[in-house]
């Protein structure tokens, strides 16, 4: 089985190792249950008006069995200090200031220091920063892949919405602000899932931040990138969803314990 991973840094980058990666550590149980080895195609995705096209070529590059769709609240939810000093102050230095200052975030001897990262944490909450995306951009734009996927014939098509693992805004407004948009791309992909009839792997209110799992030590030191705690949840996440969706599609029998995707 072929699997066209849409996802993200964490699943293309080297923050833990190769072995622990959640679509290893997924892959190793679909082979054991399918009886037949699982063959990943794994992108890093970023919501800009280009991805559609991206995706399309992918798929049709890949011929995959089945796509995963994974969609992220950090492209939406997660505020930049350098990318608000950039588009605040533009042709004046703000570009230069920007990239400077995401060098720097991007920076292992800098984003792995804690005082590094508090000092990140006071500026987003008194200057503020901005997203990367608005929750529209991302809602339209992976409505559209979804569609695309959806499109390839005999593939399956599983979509995980976010989740809500963590808890991007300290300020109780402000994260209330966070939770109503996360819910805005959570319901539409939903709908859209119904509309196209393809699997929906989704969390209403409130998350999953409050699980064992989230509640502490799931990221390496840029305290943003999942570590190997963490890969090994999202990989029964990833397995239990691409599970629900072979089984929507009538190709694998029901587990026998029912358990659900989170």
């Amino acid at each position: 089985m072929r699997v066209l991973l849409l996802g993200s840094s964490n699943d293309t980058g080297s923050w833990v190792r190769q072995t622990e990666k959640k679509h290893v550590l997924a892959g190793e149980r679909l082979e054991a249950e399918l009886g037949e080895p699982v063959e990943w195609v794994v992108k890093g995705v970023w919501p800009t008006a280009e991805l559609p096209g991206l995706v399309e070529r992918w798929v049709e590059e890949s011929q995959p069995d089945l796509v995963y769709v994974n969609t992220g609240s950090y492209w939406f939810l997660y505020r930049s200090v350098p990318l608000r000093v950039e588009r605040l102050l533009g042709r004046v230095g703000g570009e230069r200031l920007g990239d400077a200052g995401a060098r720097v975030a991007k920076s292992k001897r800098w984003a792995y220091n804690a005082p590094f990262r508090f000092t990140r944490r006071v500026l987003q909450a008194t200057i503020g920063g901005d997203t990367n995306f608005t929750t529209q951009q991302v809602i339209d734009r992976m409505s559209d892949c979804v569609r695309i996927a959806a499109r390839a014939e005999g593939a399956v098509v599983v979509v995980k919405g976010p989740h809500g693992k963590a808890r991007l805004s300290a300020r109780k407004r402000a994260f209330e602000r966070d939770e109503r948009e996360r819910l805005k791309l959570h319901k539409a992909l939903e709908d859209l899932c119904a509309e196209l009839h393809v699997t929906y792997d989704g969390v209403g209110e409130g998350g999953v931040r409050n699980q064992p799992a989230f509640l502490g030590g799931t990221t390496v030191g840029d305290g943003l990138h999942a570590n190997e705690v963490r890969h090994v949840h999202e990989a029964d996440v990833l397995y239990q969803g691409i599970r629900a969706g072979i089984v929507a599609a009538g190709r694998l029998g029901p587990a026998a314990s029912g358990h659900q995707a989170t």
